[in-house]
């Protein structure tokens, strides 16, 4: 399994507690073999940060216009560690670009 971070923006918009929205982006997470993958892209995925901690929101996701059950997609402690780091990275990353 693969995980590449796209379509990442830097923001700025303070949310109503303690937390920044500092960014949004997708992930493409990409599974299989060399014969056979597939992916699944998820969208507006935000990254949010306080003076100490980051974290990422997954989006709300719509299952149709006539469906009223509407859910999140949660991945397990561990991936959701995993793209975190990888959502730091960028955005520590692209901080140093905005500053040169």
């Amino acid at each position: 399994m693969k995980i590449e971070i796209t379509n990442f923006f830097l923001i700025s918009k303070q949310s109503e507690n303690d937390y920044k929205q500092v960014a949004m982006f997708s992930i493409i997470v990409n599974f299989g073999t060399r014969h056979k993958s597939f992916f699944v892209k998820l969208n507006k995925l935000s990254l949010y940060k306080n003076k100490h901690d980051f974290f990422v929101f997954n989006p709300l996701i719509v299952k149709s216009e006539n469906d009223k059950k509407d859910f999140y997609f949660n991945f397990s402690w561990e991936m959701s560690k995993y793209i975190l780091e990888k959502a730091k990275q960028r955005y520590e990353s692209e901080i140093q670009l905005v500053k040169k």
